[in-house]
Formats: structure tokens, sequence, C-alpha cells
């Protein structure tokens, strides 16, 4: 998801992207407790019939599900600013703080559109200034990709301009 705000002068903005909304946490819970109750049902069903291990088993598969849900919320809460200013780029990204800070002067600072190997693949974007580069919006679907590709055109090159008349 891309939001942008633009600033009162041209060609200047900021540009938020987060990944597209995942489910709710307390969602997440419901989808843990049901499978929960499936899983240690069959787990004690299993128990009391002999098989011992049924139910330690069934215990890890559900620590496992709890893990797998929490890493993708957690990375579902990933954010990325880049702000563009007439004089300077930034680009923060982080979870809950900023982890990631790249600061360069908007004259000098480059923005590398690499094309996709694939057609199922999206292009790259990179900020790029003398050594360092940087990928803007790596966790971006496709479509979010482009939409991206044209923010960033339209804070670059300014608002379209209207062709004389003749």
């Amino acid at each position: 998801m891309i939001e942008c705000q633009m600033t009162e002068s041209p060609r200047c903005g900021v540009l938020t992207l987060r990944p597209n909304a995942a489910m709710p946490w307390r969602y997440n819970l419901y989808v843990i407790g049901l499978f929960s109750l499936g899983i240690l049902g069959f787990g004690i069903f299993w128990t009391t019939q002999g098989v011992v291990l049924a139910l330690p088993f069934g215990v890890l598969e559900v620590i496992g599900l709890t893990a797998a849900l929490w890493w993708v919320a957690h990375k579902a809460q990933r954010v990325e600013v880049l702000e563009l200013t007439e004089l300077e780029v930034v680009f923060r990204s982080g979870i809950k703080t900023v982890e990631r800070e790249f600061r360069a002067p908007r004259l000098w600072t480059q923005i590398d559109i690499q094309p996709a190997n694939r057609k199922i693949d999206a292009p790259r974007v990179f900020l790029c200034f003398r050594d360092q580069r940087v990928e803007v919006g790596d966790f971006l679907n496709r479509r979010d990709r482009y939409r991206l590709i044209r923010q960033l055109k339209q804070l670059v090159n300014g608002p379209k301009r209207l062709a004389d008349s003749e």
C-alpha cells in the first residue's frame, strides 16, 4: 500500500510504503483457537486409544502455527517512508522504530529502476548516491511497485504540463 502526501512546493512530497494488510492479530487468535480445538481433540482421542505421542505432537503443531502467524503479523507492520524535499532525499525503514535511514542530497541522488528478469516479477527500485544503493519497497507486490514508480516519476518530473496550443 502506498500513501502519497504532496507538499506545497512542487516536486516535493512524502511516500509511505506498507505491506498489504494482513489479518489482524485478533482473527489470528481465532484461527489458532479453532485449530487448537481440532488438533488437541484428535490428540486426546488418540492418547486415550494408546498412541501416547499424538498429544505432544499436536501441541507442537499448535506452537508452530502460532509462531508462523506471529512472524507474518510482525513482518506486516514494516513501514518505509521516502521523503523528497527540494534539497534532500530521506529514506527511513523499520517496524516500530527507524531501523535504517538513508540521507542524500537530492541533486546527486539517482532513482534506478531495474527491470524485471521475468514477466511475473516486478521491477526493483533503488536510490543511488555515490557507492550507496538502497532498495525501496522490496516487500511490495507487482501492482504496488508500478504505482510506486508512477508516483516517483510524478515527484521527480513534476506535474504534467499542458501542450502549447498552436
